[in-house]
Order: structure tokens, then sequence, then C-alpha cells
């Protein structure tokens, strides 16, 4: 047990408690914001994942899915856990019970520790920093581990299509591609708009040289334009910006942030593709 000196005389250090946020007792240390808001509490190193639950339950869409599915191992509803039941190591149990204190607790910030520990974590855990793309996706495989009837709704919300088309500049041949997408990714490094990485996202590009394309109907490599196009937008369009990226200038590979400012509309314009046989424009979507 650790110990301190004071003029002399040996006392006892107290162990720290941490409070129980949850606790009406601490209402008054946590007052709840003016703007009616409830805030999320650091676990250690889990600010990654405060900003990312604040983004969810602000989709009305995803907390109607997380409520309305809400079932436990047998498959039957189950509103409120008991302490001990099996169901709170259910990430979506702790989901549902963490929206809902955030509609209704007088807490200033309430706790993620029952999340945190449905997922597995234990306390070195939360003292790690994760990337919050990479939690997106182990959150959105681990409520569909855990529960197979959100599969469905999680799509709805989330995953749109994308097409990739190959044109042979020579013959003309094309090849397409469609494939379910959840998140972009988009360069910052020379782009000051969002829209504007997402033009040169789905720009044409020309592959040549090097990077020419073996032609079935040509018999050998040729120049191929590849192009990037929606066929379908998801709900809810899940966009990572870029910052970081390697510099290779002193030798050796250094991990480097790229600080530039990107500007994000409130509304944003999406070219999707046409249906059309001709090379009509795209449109806005």
């Amino acid at each position: 047990e650790q110990t301190m000196w004071k003029k002399g005389r040996r006392r006892k250090k107290k162990k720290a408690v941490a409070p129980a946020f949850e606790s009406p007792f601490f209402k008054d240390f946590y007052p709840k914001s003016d703007t009616g808001y409830v805030g999320l509490t650091n676990q250690g190193s889990t600010c990654y994942l405060n900003s990312f639950l604040q983004t969810l339950v602000a989709l009305p869409h995803f907390r109607q899915v997380i409520f309305s599915q809400e079932n436990n191992s047998d498959g039957k509803s189950k509103a409120v856990p008991t302490t001990n039941d099996a169901s709170n190591r259910q990430i979506q149990t702790q989901l549902a019970l963490l929206f809902a204190r955030l509609k209704l607790s007088e807490m200033g910030a309430i706790s993620t520790m029952p999340l945190c520990k449905s997922f597995g974590w234990d306390r070195a855990s939360m003292f790690r920093q994760h990337d919050v793309q990479e939690l997106y996706h182990v959150l959105n495989r681990s409520l569909r581990c855990q529960n197979k009837d959100l599969g469905p709704h999680l799509d709805n919300i989330f995953f749109g299509k994308m097409e990739t088309t190959m044109k042979c500049t020579t013959c003309s041949s094309k090849r397409e591609k469609v494939e379910a997408f959840s998140d972009l990714s988009l360069v910052v490094k020379g782009f000051g708009h969002l829209e504007e990485s997402l033009k040169a996202f789905t720009a044409e590009e020309r592959l040549e040289g090097e990077n020419a394309v073996m032609c079935s109907i040509c018999g050998g490599k040729q120049p191929y334009i590849r192009k990037t196009a929606f066929k379908e937008l998801p709900e809810v369009l899940v966009i990572q910006l870029k910052r970081f990226g390697w510099d290779f200038s002193n030798g050796r590979g250094k991990r480097v942030k790229n600080e530039d400012r990107m500007e994000i509309p409130y509304e944003l314009l999406v070219a999707a593709s046409s249906d059309k046989n001709d090379d009509d424009d795209d449109a806005d979507a």
C-alpha cells in the first residue's frame, strides 16, 4: 500500500475512487449542458470512440434499428437486461442502453465503460489509440455477428454500390464491375474543398505504359481509361479524409499528417452514373 510522509508522521495515502458518472450524487459535479445534450467520458484514450458514438446516436434510422432489433440470445425481445444477464455482453444491448441514457440522463456526461466491456476490452485496451474508420468496420461486423437480423438494416443505411468501368482506347471494349462500399477515402492534399476531392475520386484515369492493361480482344497490353461512378448511394455516406501519409525524403519512412484545411459543404453533390448507352454527362444526385 502506498504511503507518504508529512511533518515526520507516516500517513496512509487514500486510494482514488473513480466517480460513478451515472449516480445522481454526481449530478452537481457534472451538470447537464443548457443545450440538452449529454457528453461521454473518456475511459483513457477513447476520444475517437466518443466522437463516433455521438455521430451514431445522431442518426435517427440507426437508432431505430438498434432499439427495434434489440434481442437476447434466444431471439425474444428484451428491453432492459438485468445486471447479471448474458445480454449485457451483447454490443447491441449496450448501444441501446447508451443511446437511451444520452437522451434521458440528467448528467453532463455518462460513462462508456459497459459498452467497452461488451467489446471485450480490458483497461489496457482503453488506453490504446485506434483508428475510427477501423472501429466503424469492426463494429459493423460485430453487430452482424451477434445479431444476423441487423445485416439488411445496416446495408440500407451504410452501404451503396460503386461501378468501375475499364475502356480500351484501341478497340473501345469495356469491362464493368459493380461492388458494394460502406465508406470513401478521399485525398486531402491538393484539395481545399470536399467536392473537389470527390470529383477527383470519380474522374477518368488513363492507364498506359507500365500501367497498361491486357486486352483479350487486341491480344496484348493496351492503354485503358478507368472511371469510377456511383450506382446507388447509401442513406448515410461515410467519408474518411486521408490526412496521413509517408515521407521518405530522409531515406527512412516517416508517418506525417497533412494539416491542410478542407472545406466541407452543408450539402454535397455526388455524381451518379447513367444507365444510358451513350456518353451523356453524369447527373448530380
